[in-house]
């Protein structure tokens, strides 16, 4: 007979409280003997003794997209952790991070899960033009359609760029989980890059006011060098800086950059002003 005292004990003690099948197939190789499982059974009737009989379920994961995988859920794990059990080497950014920082009380709910893509040559900044740039910010931001749904929760996979974790910590979630989460400056880059993700520029802009005390300008700065974006997204983010209220020794990190092209705010703009300051394209009355 199973010792379920003992599989209760392992699992309660255990740092991880999801499992895929392949997890749950290695822990019953290394511990069947000590879990009081015969060497006859099998790793379907394993599975089904863990489900039957213990805390362990499977994940209510959804997807219209893609087959959401097979995830098993011991207790009352985080929403968090399952979503990061999703994709490996995944991190929390954009309007997660905002919110696990404590920028907003908004995205409760939505889970952005970030996936760098793999290392890719950086285009050519010489062969940006005015037009160039004009064309590519007429259409609409273009967003990741895969969406997982959890429980209450809407898990959203990001196909990032590709920065080896640059400026990537760990913060406590409300739960009280440690998770890998873009740090505050990358995270206003990221909004600003990718402002959709964060609920859109009024969002970004309180995000911005929000972090003004707690922002090293410096390491803004040295976070979007080391991004080296072809388009000059440094104007974005000089102009939600000055907008949010910024100190000039923070506007001058962004000007240090310099301004060749006009830019931006955002994608799909109609009814536009032109801020000269920063030489960018914001929606009426923003």
């Amino acid at each position: 007979m199973p010792d379920r005292s003992r599989i209760t004990a392992f699992f309660d003690g255990a740092s991880s409280k999801v499992y895929s099948y392949r997890d749950l197939a290695t822990l019953l190789h290394e511990n069947r003997s000590a879990w009081g499982f015969p060497s006859t059974t099998t790793i379907r009737d394993y599975l089904q003794y863990l489900v039957e009989q213990t805390q362990m379920h499977v994940a209510a994961l959804t997807s219209d997209v893609i087959a959401a995988p097979t995830k098993y859920v011991w207790g009352n794990a985080s929403p968090y952790e399952v979503a990061l059990s999703l994709r490996p080497k995944a991190y929390l950014s954009h309007g997660t991070a905002v919110y696990l920082l404590g920028l907003t009380d908004r995205f409760a709910r939505v889970i952005h899960l970030n996936q760098e893509q793999s290392s890719k040559p950086k285009g050519d900044p010489h062969s940006l033009t005015q037009e160039s740039i004009r064309r590519a910010f007429a259409g609409q931001q273009r967003q990741s359609r895969l969406f997982f749904s959890y429980e209450t929760w809407t898990i959203q996979v990001l196909n990032g760029k590709f920065t080896n974790h640059l400026e990537v910590g760990t913060v406590a979630t409300p739960d009280g989980l440690t998770v890998p989460v873009t740090k505050l400056e990358r995270t206003l880059i990221d909004i600003a890059v990718r402002p959709l993700y964060a609920g859109g520029i009024h969002q970004v802009l309180d995000a911005y006011r929000a972090a003004r005390d707690r922002v090293s300008s410096n390491v803004l700065a040295s976070t979007l060098r080391k991004l080296d974006y072809v388009y000059p997204y440094h104007q974005v983010v000089g102009f939600y800086l000055d907008r949010a209220g910024y100190g000039d020794a923070a506007l001058a990190k962004m000007r240090e950059f310099g301004v060749q092209f006009d830019f931006f705010l955002t994608y799909g703009m109609k009814d536009t002003d032109f801020d000269s300051k920063w030489r960018l394209f914001i929606p009426k009355a923003f």
